[in-house]
């Protein structure tokens, strides 16, 4: 199990190395709480280390290979970014995936534009749920200062305590900042945060209800989302684009295309993430093509000039 958890810990930076912030937190976290256990399984966690390293040693080698412009970049930003983490719990920077003013596109433009502020009250509960960890975590401290096993919500701090420490530093150094997808794996620490405050709130009958009430606030704006993609058929934006459905039906209409025929598009996301329509061609069912037709000139263009629509199409030029 040792192994396996090692390994499991380490591989993820191969999946974005964004993730090397929980890695070096939680390597931290053990070594300061479960030295005992840590320095038993010292030999297995080496043994992990070199395995994934020797997975890895393709992946680190393109990585270095392809890097240019050595070194690092700091930038403030990149260092307050992580204490924006609250982002990932709220209905706050979603014009990050559907564009400017996406709420006028919404079927309530301005119920939706206010959920969205007051989702944003959540900012305060983990800068707030940061300082009760810092003080749980400095508590447990002076009161066992030798303890082993710590409690558990002093755990809980000092491992989300370090989680956004290590994102601060590894994104400050590295320059990183503004996208959301560099919380995917440090999210949780977040989330660990917030409830340090919200939690006594359940606990007393007057504020008990605010939880339910921003939930149910989260659920408005994803019903409004939800409909907005069905109803446009997706995004105009680089960072979310057609419908899967809708990519689908072009990757078909291209397969039936007769042979030789050429593709041009004036769409921005397929000039930026043309592999992903080269993925789903390959993935679509193989349509009979008609090999003694006159090979034609696709073009790929939204379906309207409305600024709102995501659908795309593919017509046969003259």
């Amino acid at each position: 199990m040792v192994f396996v958890a090692v390994c499991a810990t380490l591989l993820l930076p191969l999946i974005h190395l964004m993730s090397l912030a929980l890695v070096l937190a939680l390597g931290a976290h053990a070594i300061v709480f479960a030295r005992p256990t840590f320095w038993r399984y010292r030999w297995t966690a080496l043994a992990s280390a070199i395995a994934v390293l020797a997975m890895a040693a393709p992946y680190l080698r393109i990585v270095a290979a392809t890097r240019t412009g050595g070194g690092f970049h700091p930038t403030w930003e990149g260092f307050g970014f992580p204490l924006l983490g609250a982002r990932w719990l709220s209905a706050s920077g979603l014009d990050y995936f559907f564009g400017e003013s996406w709420q006028a596109a919404t079927f309530a433009p301005a119920a939706v534009t206010l959920a969205g502020f007051v989702s944003c009250f959540i900012y305060a509960f983990v800068w707030a749920g940061m300082g009760l960890a810092i003080l749980s975590a400095w508590r447990a401290h002076r009161l066992h200062p030798s303890a082993d096993e710590p409690d558990l919500r002093a755990r809980l701090s000092w491992l989300a305590l370090l989680i956004v420490a290590a994102q601060c530093l590894l994104d400050g150094l590295a320059g990183a900042s503004g996208h959301p997808h560099y919380y995917n794996a440090t999210w949780m620490a977040f989330v660990m945060l917030a409830w340090l405050p919200l939690g006594s709130f359940l606990e007393r009958a007057r504020t008990k209800w605010i939880p339910g009430a921003y939930t149910s606030v989260l659920v408005f704006v994803l019903v409004a989302l939800i409909v907005r993609v069905r109803v446009w058929g997706g995004t105009r934006g680089d960072h979310y684009g057609p419908t899967l459905d809708n990519q689908l039906e072009v990757a078909e209409a291209i397969m039936t295309a007769p042979a030789g025929s050429k593709m041009s598009t004036n769409v921005p996301h397929y000039l930026q993430f043309g592999h992903g329509l080269e993925a789903l061609i390959r993935l679509a069912p193989r349509a009979a093509k008609d090999d003694g037709a006159t090979p034609v000139r696709l073009l790929l263009h939204y379906a309207s000039e409305n600024p709102n629509e995501g659908r795309v199409e593919l017509r046969r030029m003259p």
